[in-house]
């Protein structure tokens, strides 16, 4: 439970209920800092599921639902396709039944490369269809090389050169571990915020390699618009890089 004192309220001004939160990886780096953030500083309860607890603070441990399952590893390796609708569409499924919140994190390299990905989220040449000609493959998808690959290992080994992500032009995004969980923090407790939905486009029929091509990246969607959490959330990250210098 939280150890502050004072009455925690939401963005709208309302004091926060206590709710159980069913958290997938919470022995993670991230899903550790997070346990650890709302303990302190929030009355909700944590239903913690990972494979490991060794971040798990021994401090707070018992203030967090835990338990042990066993997992036949084996099985998954048998069956790719059933093992990604285990991991996925059951959550999804359940909160939708039974009228959840659902909140998922996905890495920034499963989302379809747009000609307009550049373009702030609000500007207003993202309804030109030319610009979001792949909005509809936005969904989060596996991508796994079967054949050729490059990378820094492979033409290591095979003594070929590094290629380099848009000429070595590409560039990202940081943010300090404990902003990102004060940035989350009041996306799960603090606001109601939801995700926009998708434009509707028709669905192509055509293979994945007529459709992104050759060598295929989205190095350009990597560098998120923080103005958008910004304003939603009233979150701005306040650690500089020469701060963890």
């Amino acid at each position: 439970m939280a150890s502050s004192t004072s009455t925690r309220v939401d963005l709208d001004g309302n004091p926060i209920n206590s709710i159980t939160i069913c958290m997938i990886g919470a022995g993670g780096f991230i899903g550790s800092l997070l346990c650890d953030k709302l303990m302190h500083e929030t009355p909700q309860k944590v239903l913690a599921l990972d494979v490991y607890n060794d971040k798990i603070n021994i401090s707070w441990n018992q203030a967090i639902s835990h338990g042990m399952i066993e997992y036949n590893s084996i099985a998954s390796m048998s069956n790719k396709i059933r093992d990604l609708k285990v991991s996925s569409k059951w959550q999804v499924k359940y909160c939708s039944e039974n009228n959840k919140r659902l909140i998922h994190f996905s890495t920034c390299e499963v989302y379809g490369k747009t000609i307009g990905s550049f373009l702030p989220k609000d500007s207003p040449l993202r309804q030109d269809p030319a610009y979001y000609v792949l909005k509809e493959d936005e969904s989060p998808c596996i991508l796994v090389p079967l054949k050729s690959r490059d990378g820094l290992m492979p033409n290591l080994l095979r003594g070929e050169l590094l290629k380099l992500v848009d000429c070595g032009q590409s560039q990202r995004t940081f943010v300090y571990i404990q902003d990102t969980i004060e940035a989350v923090l009041s996306l799960i407790v603090y606001s109601k915020v939801s995700g926009e939905p998708s434009l509707e486009s028709p669905t192509i029929d055509i293979s994945s390699k007529q459709f992104y091509g050759e060598g295929y990246d989205d190095s350009d969607k990597r560098i998120p618009d923080m103005n958008i959490i910004n304003k939603h959330l009233g979150s701005n990250p306040k650690t500089s890089l020469w701060d963890l210098c």
